[in-house]
């Protein structure tokens, strides 16, 4: 009979290399933040590089004098940045809510399973009889 898959020893399937474990090697930041598997930076890089670039050329076009922005008598930007705070607002307050209920739901099933452990341990000391009285401890 051909044992499954998971009896093998397969490398990948070790603790330390499912879960990248230290595995004693002595390494700089740069070396560290180039092997990660999973990094963002790959991801954000581009995004910071575009950033970086729009943030200079609109630099630039300040120190040239050229108008950028909206006339201060222009109620736009003040009416823009309220509507944006009310909306992040309420996204923020319902995000927090859902987070509470989730701990909260939580909190009341790690409760539960405490105290039916607890139960459980009660009734097996009153079914199980000692022989000597060091057994009950």
């Amino acid at each position: 009979m051909k044992q499954p898959n998971y009896f093998q020893n397969n490398s990948k399937n070790s603790l330390r290399e499912k879960y990248h474990l230290y595995k004693g090697e002595k390494l700089n930041w740069l070396q560290v933040t180039l092997r990660l598997e999973r990094s963002i930076i790959s991801i954000i890089l581009p995004w910071v590089i575009f950033c970086t670039i729009y943030g200079t050329f609109i630099s630039f076009l300040v120190h040239l004098g050229l108008p950028i922005a909206f006339s201060d008598s222009s109620n736009i930007l003040t009416n823009a940045v309220l509507s944006f705070n009310i909306g992040f607002t309420l996204l923020l307050v319902f995000r927090t809510n859902t987070a509470h209920d989730r701990f909260w739901e939580g909190r009341q099933l790690w409760g539960a399973l405490v105290n039916t452990s607890r139960n459980l341990t009660r009734g097996i000391s009153i079914i199980v009889k000692e022989k000597t009285p060091e057994d009950k401890l």
